[in-house]
């Protein structure tokens, strides 16, 4: 991978110019990064295309709230437009089951840990897949914790492509395959890759972004307090810094999901609920988080289009 496509490359987005964007024409400003956003999509999946004839299997990693899900359907989508017939797959239907995940040293199930997903049964699949072109996917129960006893067929044809999208597609143990099969993987890394500085400080980490998102998503999908994702946040950055960053310079191809005007529209929605944290162990982090938060133009939800990487975070866009 190129120093251009590091992976661990960052970009600054000064604050004041985008605020000057969002106060002159706050709809253009929207589109202007929705634009951003839907090229990078379209250099991945120009990417993709570029690997030899055949099929072609993409890896999809990236840590949490990172915009994997969308950045996968919409990189199908772009694939789909080309002609190549495409299938996402996400990694979770490769966990083993509730209680077969390792143990955290206080006892807890570490389900952040590759060894929570059958990551051989994975291999197999890819390998199958790329030589006679289909394989029997596991379908995993989050009811009952475990995987279901019947497997989903998947049959490709000649000029198909998947993408297996999970924080653990790029596990050392998938790198064994043999330089043909291997010449038809691409590994695609996904994660907010921009930070937002005022004056040469940078006020909004990469991080803090994908921690903003997670708390609204949480509340709204997972029934999950802002103190509840919180206090499992330090875990979650935890497992990232020792199962997946160490990993991300595997990368083919990096797609920044940062959405440059995205703070303007979290900062309402999370500036009158960080007061919540006020007492908890939680408050400093809340108290940064409002303090650079207030730096940005307001914009409202309204303006966030109805297909846009953020909506994964704040819900389907009401008429």
């Amino acid at each position: 991978m190129s120093a251009m496509q590091s992976s661990e490359q960052s970009t600054i987005r000064q604050i004041e110019p985008l605020n000057e964007a969002a106060r002159a024409d706050a709809h253009a400003f929207v589109l202007r990064e929705e634009a951003r956003y839907a090229q990078a999509i379209e250099q991945a999946a120009a990417h993709v295309m570029a690997l030899p004839v055949g099929r072609r299997i993409v890896l999809q990693c990236g840590p949490s709230s990172a915009g994997k899900t969308t950045t996968a359907e919409k990189l199908a989508n772009a694939l789909r437009q080309g002609g190549t017939e495409t299938v996402v797959i996400s990694l979770d239907n490769f966990y083993k089951g509730r209680e077969q995940a390792p143990r955290l040293p206080d006892g807890n199930f570490d389900y952040e840990s590759p060894k929570a997903l059958d990551l051989s049964l994975l291999k197999r699949c890819i390998e199958e897949l790329l030589t006679v072109g289909h394989t029997g996917l596991p379908v995993y129960d989050f009811e009952s914790g475990s995987q279901k006893t019947v497997r989903q067929p998947l049959t490709l044809s000649e000029n198909a492509a998947v993408i297996f999208e999970g924080i653990h597609a790029f596990d050392p143990s998938l790198d064994v395959l043999s330089d043909d099969e291997a010449s038809h993987v691409v590994r695609l890394f996904v994660n907010c890759r921009s930070r937002f500085s005022l004056d040469g400080e940078t006020l909004l980490s990469r991080r803090d972004i994908r921690l903003c998102r997670r708390l609204l998503r949480d509340e709204r999908f997972r029934n999950s307090s802002f103190e509840n994702t919180m206090r499992m946040w330090q875990q979650v950055a935890n497992a990232e810094t020792t199962y997946i960053f160490p990993h991300s310079d595997l990368a083919d191809w990096v797609v920044d999901t940062t959405i440059g005007y995205e703070p303007c529209v979290l900062a309402p929605r999370l500036l009158p609920r960080f007061s919540e944290l006020y007492g908890t162990p939680f408050e400093e982090t809340a108290r940064r988080l409002e303090q650079a938060l207030a730096h940005f133009t307001a914009l409202p939800e309204e303006l966030v289009p109805a297909d846009s990487l953020l909506r994964e975070f704040l819900g389907p866009k009401v008429h």
